[in-house]
C-alpha cells in the first residue's frame, strides 16, 4: 500500500502506541472479518470477508521508524539495504539498527532518522524497489518526485453532454465538472468525450454534435471565470490507423487525446504502426491508456515502445498515465523508460463522473513509481504554457 503497487495482496498495518492491548482489541473487533487467525500481545492477524489477510504489528513510539521501514519493503530493497548496513558494521531489523561491534540496539521513531543513521537520504516508498535508489540516496542525488499538488489540470474528462459517443457517455454535466476542477485548485480542465459514433452519424452530423458541445462550453466559460476549459475529444484510432472523425471536425478542437479500443489481438508491428499513424495528426497530442490493460482482467495489446518513445520525443507528443484504478496505464516500468528517454507524460483521470476526478492521486502515485518529476509531467504546467505545448508553439517543455 505505501509503495502504491498497482495490485495488493495481503495488508500489513504498523502501529505505534503505548496502549498495545487496546490496539489489539480494536483490531480484532473489525466488523468485516471472516475470522481471527492470531491474537498476540504485539501482533495479530485476521481474514476479511473479502478474502484478504491483514496483519497488525505494534511497536513502541520510539521504535516505529524501523518497524515502518521494515514492513514497507520491498523485499529486494531491504535485502540490499541490509547488505549495505553489514558493510558498515550494523544489522537491521524491525526493532532498529544494531551495532555488530557493541551489540547496542538503537531505535528510531521515524524513517527519516533510520535512513539518516545509515548515511543516506530518506527514500520515498514508491521507489523502494532496488532500482538504484539506495546508491542515489547515499550520494544525496535522489530526484524530487512529482506530488499531487503539482497538478494544474486534468485533460481526460467525459461529461454527460449528449454527443452520442462511440463508447460510454459521462454521467456529470460540463458545468459541474468544471466547478469541481476549480475546487481542486486546477487552472484548467480538458473535456475529452468519446467522438460521436461513426456508424450512426454522417460527417456533417458529427461536426454538428461537436459544435453544439463547444457552444455549451463557451456559455459555461462566461460564468466560470477562474477555470480554463479546453475543447478536446478522445478519438478512436481505427484499425487502419485513420481517425474516427475527419479534419473538418478536428479543426473544432484545441487538441485531441487518441486511443485504441478495438482489435487488441493485432500483432505488435501492426498495432505500433496504427498508434503512430493516429499520433501523426497535428491535433493528436496525447496517447491515452497506451497499453490498453485492465488490471486482473485484460493484459492489453503489444506496442513497440522504443518506436513510440522515439516518435513522441521527436514530434512533441505525450503519453498518458491513466489514473483509473483498473487501468493505471502507463505501467510504472514503462513510465520509468519514458522518463529515461525524455518523453513527456500527462496524468489524467479519465473521469466519467465528478467523484472520479479525485482519482488523480493514483496516477500521480504511478508517476512517482516511475521516478517522474514535475518536469516530466506536462499538466504541471501553467495554463498558458500548457496551451503553447498543445498548439505546438513553444516546443518541448
Amino acid at each position: 500500500l505505501r509503495r502504491m503497487m498497482p495490485t495488493v495482496g495481503d495488508i500489513d498495518i504498523a502501529v505505534a502506541t503505548d496502549r498495545p492491548k487496546d490496539a489489539i482489541e480494536h483490531f480484532v473487533s473489525y466488523p468485516y472479518k471472516d475470522r481471527v487467525i492470531e491474537k498476540g500481545s504485539a501482533t495479530s492477524s485476521l481474514l476479511t470477508t473479502g478474502g484478504a489477510q491483514i496483519d497488525l504489528m505494534i511497536q513502541s513510539i520510539d521504535g516505529f521508524g524501523a518497524l515502518l521501514q521494515h514492513f514497507t519493503g520491498s523485499k529486494d530493497h531491504n535485502v540490499h539495504l541490509r547488505e549495505y548496513a553489514l558493510k558498515k558494521g550494523f544489522s537491521l531489523s524491525e526493532r532498529g539498527i544494531k551495532s555488530l561491534k557493541t551489540g547496542k540496539m538503537t531505535q528510531y521513531d521515524s524513517e527519516e532518522k533510520f535512513y539518516e543513521a545509515l548515511g543516506m537520504d530518506w527514500i520515498p516508498p514508491e521507489i523502494r524497489e532496488n532500482k538504484g535508489e539506495i546508491e542515489l540516496a547515499i550520494q544525496h542525488k535522489l530526484p524530487k518526485l512529482i506530488e499531487l499538488v503539482d497538478i494544474k489540470g486534468d485533460l481526460h474528462i467525459h461529461s454527460k453532454f449528449p454527443i452520442e459517443p462511440s463508447h460510454d457517455l459521462g454521467q456529470t454535466s460540463i458545468r459541474e465538472m468544471a466547478e469541481y476542477a476549480r475546487k481542486l485548485n486546477y487552472q484548467y480542465i480538458g473535456f475529452s468525450e468519446h467522438n460521436p459514433s461513426v456508424s450512426k452519424h454522417t460527417k456533417q452530423q458529427i461536426y454538428s454534435l461537436i459544435s453544439k458541445r463547444n457552444e455549451q462550453i463557451e456559455q459555461i466559460k462566461l460564468s466560470i471565470k477562474d477555470i480554463r476549459i479546453i475543447k478536446m475529444l478522445e478519438i478512436d484510432i481505427l484499425g487502419s490507423g485513420e481517425f474516427a472523425i475527419d479534419d473538418k471536425s478536428m479543426d473544432l478542437l484545441d487538441g485531441a487525446i487518441v486511443s485504441i479500443h478495438s482489435s487488441f489481438a493485432t500483432n505488435k508491428d501492426d498495432m505500433t504502426k496504427r498508434a503512430l499513424e493516429g499520433l501523426s495528426h497535428p491535433k493528436a497530442k496525447i496517447l491515452a491508456h497506451p497499453t490498453g490493460r485492465l488490471l486482473n482482467e485484460r493484459k492489453g495489446y503489444e506496442l513497440d515502445f522504443d518506436k513510440i518513445f522515439d516518435f513522441c520525443k521527436k514530434n512533441n507528443k505525450a503519453l498518458e498515465i491513466n489514473s483509473l484504478p483498473q487501468r493505471l496505464d502507463l505501467p510504472d516500468s514503462l513510465i520509468k523508460e519514458a522518463v529515461d528517454n525524455g518523453v513527456k507524460l500527462v496524468v489524467n483521470t479519465d473521469s466519467h463522473e465528478v467523484s472520479q476526478m479525485n482519482l488523480m492521486k493514483y496516477g500521480v502515485a504511478m508517476a512517482r513509481r516511475g521516478w517522474a518529476t514535475k518536469n516530466d509531467i506536462l499538466n504541471t504546467l501553467s495554463y498558458n504554457d500548457f496551451m503553447k505545448w498543445l498548439s505546438n508553439k513553444g516546443g518541448e517543455k
